[in-house]
């Protein structure tokens, strides 16, 4: 059972100051800017990633390239794609397992396309290494349909990719032993800083794999279910702003 974040601010406080370095790991939605509204919490961010000692990294399902392009500040890494892909100052790693399914994710992409345009409301959305399927606006009575044409379409092909399934949105990925965890410890040892003291933010219910490989770190979970593997809990995006009001003090202390 996680604590309340603000319960136990000294017990944090007082690791952060004793790492040499620091890795602050973002995987939360309401961080990233949507169709309707822009990159929030930009200057936070942006001035976390400029602090001595610090790197800012963002995890999302969307792709590499689509995150970065989308939020835009300078000085942080950039993990796409659920972890397999990262890109930041003077580098950029694809996770090569992954990359050599990438046309034939492609082509499964292009046969469920082709195969759910008839049902209002399924997007269907190729990553370059994830493919994420969009039920959230099919109506009721379709909701099956889209379940099944997914699952007989990944059935009758010999294929080397995981399913994934929460609240009506699928994703398809490439069965390799790479996780956002996988991720976390590349970017550690490519910023020269395995002892890195890892702070692990997410507000996504299907983070606890990560969570399990990360011991050690700090790790808070934003909102959703109270059973998880985080030690510490925020409850909504109020507590995360102070939350980051909080880390940048923190931060700038020991700098």
């Amino acid at each position: 059972m996680s604590s309340s974040f603000f319960n136990t601010e000294d017990e944090i406080s007082a690791r952060i100051s004793r790492a040499v370095h620091v890795l602050v790991c973002f995987d939360v939605e309401a961080l990233l800017p949507g169709a309707d509204k822009p990159a929030p919490f930009s200057r936070q961010l942006g001035t976390l990633s400029m602090l001595p000692g610090v790197t800012v990294a963002l995890l999302s399902g969307r792709s590499r390239a689509e995150l970065q392009s989308q939020v835009g500040i300078p000085g942080l890494v950039y993990v796409g794609n659920l972890g397999l892909e990262i890109s930041g100052d003077g580098f950029l790693y694809v996770e090569p397992t992954a990359a050599g399914y990438s046309d034939a994710l492609s082509q499964l992409g292009a046969r469920l396309a082709a195969k759910l345009e008839q049902i209002p409301g399924a997007l269907v959305e190729d990553k370059g290494l994830t493919i994420r399927i969009a039920a959230t606006g099919v109506p009721d009575t379709e909701v099956e349909n889209v379940r099944r044409v997914i699952h007989e379409t990944l059935a009758g092909a010999d294929h080397p990719f995981r399913l994934d399934q929460r609240d009506n949105v699928y994703e398809i990925r490439p069965r390799v032993p790479w996780t956002k965890a996988n991720a976390i410890l590349w970017i550690k040892e490519r910023q020269k800083q395995p002892e890195a003291l890892v702070v692990f933010i997410s507000d996504d219910d299907k983070d606890e794999e990560t969570l399990a490989a990360l011991p050690g770190a700090i790790t808070v979970k934003v909102g959703g279910p109270t059973e998880t593997l985080a030690t510490y809990r925020l409850e909504g995006p109020a507590d995360l702003r102070a939350f980051l009001t909080w880390l940048e003090n923190v931060l700038r202390k020991r700098s």
